[in-house]
């Protein structure tokens, strides 16, 4: 009788610590999202600068009389169930600090050229764009993925200002590629 007491009270201890540890791995994937949504907004605010940069270079393109390389300009901010997954299959920790260092696509920006040809004529241009500082580039054009996806990467920073924070750089990513990389990618994806 006593040891069946015993191991009742266990099993209710066990249960106990089991929803404690359930109930803090909520709170702390709540509160991470949070703090990521935060992050979030600000990487949209430098997206919006990009996106600003990039529509005024475009204007002045048009406005020039000459053949406009951007055939579309989309935008997007990833969704922390998005990062989350991301940082289980790269193998990073689930933690702000490593978010902020290892995901450099929270803000993606994608340029849709018409032709091949014009996929490094925007690249040099986004390169000279002020308020677009090109960190690192990835051509997957000259050297496409095993499974076949093309497309340049541009590892950006835009600015942003918070008047408690200062100017901070934040980073967005460009993909450049072409309708028919676009269509392939979108196929493939």
């Amino acid at each position: 009788m006593i040891e069946n007491s015993f191991c009742k009270e266990a099993q209710i201890k066990l249960r106990k610590s089991a929803i404690r540890q359930y109930e803090m791995e909520r709170n702390y994937n709540e509160d991470l999202e949070e703090e990521y949504d935060r992050y979030a907004e600000e990487c949209e605010a430098a997206l919006a600068q990009v996106l600003l940069s990039i529509d005024t270079l475009s204007k002045a393109i048009d406005r020039n009389g000459k053949r406009n390389p951007f055939d579309r300009v989309e935008s997007r901010i990833k969704t922390f169930r998005s990062v989350k997954g991301k940082c289980k299959k790269k193998g990073y920790l689930l933690a702000a600090e490593r978010i902020r260092e290892n995901i450099t696509d929270v803000a993606g920006i994608r340029i849709i050229t018409k032709y091949i040809d014009e996929i490094d004529l925007v690249c040099d241009m986004l390169a000279k764009l002020p308020g677009v500082n090109v960190v690192k580039v990835k051509d997957y054009v000259r050297d496409p993925k095993p499974n076949g996806y093309q497309s340049v990467h541009l590892d950006c920073r835009g600015g942003v200002y918070d008047p408690y924070q200062g100017s901070r750089l934040l980073p967005v990513e460009i993909q450049i590629r072409s309708k028919s990389m676009n269509l392939w990618a979108t196929l493939e994806h």
